[in-house]
C-alpha cells in the first residue's frame, strides 16, 4: 500500500475541506451562517430569492471637544440582513 493510497483512505468530514457550495460545489468563500452553505459568488447571484435584503449602515461621527476638533467617520458599509431581522442597530455616544 503506497502513500497515496494511505493519505486519501479516510473521508474528510470536518475542516474546510470537507464542505463545499450546494449551488456550485466550489469549496472557496463558503457562507456558512444561518446554514446557507453556499459561495459568496452564488450568494450574491441569488440573495433577493432567497429573501436577503441589501441594508446600508449609517456612519458613526464622533466629536471630541478640544481647540482642534477631531472626527472619525466609519464609511457606510453595505451588509446583507435577512428580510425577517432588518433592523438597524443605534448607539448613543
Amino acid at each position: 500500500m503506497g502513500h497515496s493510497n494511505v493519505w486519501n483512505s479516510h473521508p474528510k468530514n470536518y475542516g474546510p475541506g470537507s464542505r463545499v457550495c450546494r449551488v456550485c460545489g466550489n469549496p472557496h468563500g463558503l457562507i456558512r451562517k444561518y446554514g446557507l452553505m453556499c459561495c459568496r459568488q452564488c450568494f450574491r447571484s441569488n440573495a433577493k430569492d432567497i429573501g436577503f435584503i441589501k441594508n446600508k449602515s449609517f456612519s458613526v461621527h464622533i466629536f471630541e471637544k478640544s481647540d482642534h476638533l477631531v472626527r472619525l467617520i466609519i464609511p457606510l458599509k453595505s451588509s446583507w440582513f435577512p428580510q425577517p431581522y432588518c433592523w438597524v442597530k443605534r448607539w448613543s455616544i
